[in-house]
């Protein structure tokens, strides 16, 4: 099933885009300070979509959450977001009940 991304998180990966492969921390992709972006998380679900993975495992020294310290690289599907703002995922079906 194909999946529109919304407008803020084409820009996430527009960031990670002009790097061009070059590993980027969670603080720069993080590029408007919102309630949403505050605590990392949407880092964390960037990563369960698929749509990017950590380009190293131990995250820079810091205060701030340790997704912003982290490193980041797109995806083969994240790069197809990032250019065409869409991504196959696999329809799950919905249970009655």
């Amino acid at each position: 099933m194909l999946l529109p991304i919304s407008h803020a998180t084409w820009q996430q990966l527009r960031v990670l885009s002009r790097a061009k492969g070059k590993p980027v921390l969670g603080s720069v992709i993080r590029y408007s300070p919102t309630r949403f972006t505050k605590t990392g998380e949407f880092l964390d679900e960037l990563v369960s979509e698929g749509l990017i993975e950590r380009a190293e495992r131990k995250p820079v020294a810091g205060s701030e959450p340790e997704q912003f310290r982290a490193k980041y690289t797109l995806t083969e599907k994240g790069k197809h977001a990032a250019e065409y703002g869409e991504y196959e995922r696999a329809r799950t079906p919905q249970t009655a009940g």
